[in-house]
């Protein structure tokens, strides 16, 4: 999935270990999202997109701090942008 609206940076915590320390980066992957949104471990694709889409377009809650273990605690549903398929 690819869209103009959202941007990806991969950081090896080992190489740049003050960002990771300004992060709290102690287990990977962590996935940091307009530095108010976080969650650590692999989740499953549908539950990273939700997650994602809390962070980018609110869910009128405050951060959200995920882990992999907790990922059933994420409703993942489909996502209705109103963009077609051209558009993403």
């Amino acid at each position: 999935m690819e869209s103009p609206r959202v941007t990806a940076d991969i950081v090896e915590a080992t190489e740049f270990p003050e960002l990771a320390r300004r992060y709290n980066v102690y287990a990977v992957p962590k996935i940091v999202i307009n530095d108010t949104h976080e969650f650590v471990g692999a989740l499953p694709e549908p539950h990273f997109i939700t997650a994602l889409a809390r962070a980018v377009i609110g869910d009128g809650e405050g951060p959200l701090e995920e882990t992999a273990e907790g990922a059933a605690e994420v409703e993942a549903t489909p996502l209705d942008s109103g963009l077609g398929d051209d558009d993403v």
